[in-house]
Order: C-alpha cells, then structure tokens, then sequence
C-alpha cells in the first residue's frame, strides 16, 4: 500500500515539476512590443515606411538605409542586374517622452535593411521593396499571433491532470485490491 501510495506521488510531482517550464514561460505572453518597429514588411519602390520607437528622451537617433537585391532601374537599362551597395543614413530626436518617428522613402526594389542606432541599441528591420504596380500580397492585421494560452488558466488545467492521475491510481489500487479479495474468497 506505502509503495502504491509513493508511486502515485511520485508521478503527481513529477507532472507537476515537468509542467513548471510551461508555467513559468505563460508569463512572458502576450510578448512584449518592440523598441523600434516599422509600419509595413512590404512597400512598392518610390513608397515610404515609417519607422518609429522609444529611445532616451531628447537622445539623437540615427538610421541607415540599405538595400540589396535588385537593381534601380537605372542599373537596369544598363545591363545590371545587381547595384552598388549605396545607403543613406538619416538622424532624429525623440521627444520629452523618448518617442520618435521617421518617414523613410524607398526607391530602389529588392531588400531594405533599416538600421536605427540610438541609447535603445541597435535594430535591424528588413522591408520588401517590391517593383512599382506589383501587388504586395498584404492584407492581414500585420500583428504577431500569440500562441500557447493566453488566459491564465494553465495552474488550473495542471491541477486538474493531476487530479486525473491521481484518481487513475486510487482506481488501479481499488481494482487491484478488489481482485486481491476476489481471489482469496474464491480460495475458501
């Protein structure tokens, strides 16, 4: 019965310690916003993007533009298939409350890679630059799906498969002893 017993709490603690990872990471969901986002993934050439994000109030915040990809269509009707890589770098100022915000125009197709440089770190975000009257393929929300559950309820759910198993041995242990009780009448 002791053995019986032990080995129903050992498998109770062990879901229990197995579920502690997935309890501890349901805290970090929804995750946190970004420092420095862009508006749009995908843009066609001679359109903008807006960058935006928090830095230290009234700090300077720089940001370079880099393509690669292909080529502008002056590169093009020379025969080139790939530029020069060519970047142009911009500066703001956030404002009392550290927000700051750039419209970036971007005309050459390929791969934008907009870096911002500030008291925030370093970012990097790519956009699509797509040829002019190109479809950008683009209509969802634009915002990260959360997974796992969000509604805090996973305690509750451990407690309950736990509850599950627990009850799963107290009737392994009732059938067992039953049969036990069975076989000794039988016996006499």
């Amino acid at each position: 019965m002791k053995r019986t017993l032990s080995c129903i709490a050992a498998g109770v603690l062990g879901t229990l310690t197995a579920l502690a990872p997935a309890i501890a990471a349901q805290a970090e969901y929804p995750p946190a916003p970004d420092s420095v986002v862009v508006d749009t993934g995908t843009v066609e050439a001679g359109g903008a993007v807006t960058m935006s994000g928090t830095a230290d109030p009234f700090s300077v915040v720089t940001i370079t533009v880099a393509f690669s990809g292909s080529a502008n269509a002056a590169s093009r009707s020379r025969g080139f298939t790939a530029h020069a890589a060519s970047s142009k770098t911009y500066t703001t100022t956030a404002d009392a409350a550290g927000l700051w915000s750039l419209a970036i125009d971007l005309d050459q197709t390929g791969t934008a890679y907009i870096t911002a440089s500030g008291s925030f770190g370093v970012v990097t975000r790519t956009v699509a630059v797509a040829a002019a009257g190109s479809s950008s393929g683009s209509s969802g929300s634009g915002g990260l799906a959360v997974t796992g559950i969000a509604d805090g309820n996973l305690p509750m759910m451990a407690l309950t498969g736990s509850g599950a198993v627990l009850l799963g041995g107290v009737l392994i242990l009732g059938a067992a002893r039953w049969r036990r009780r069975t076989r000794t009448d039988d016996a006499a």
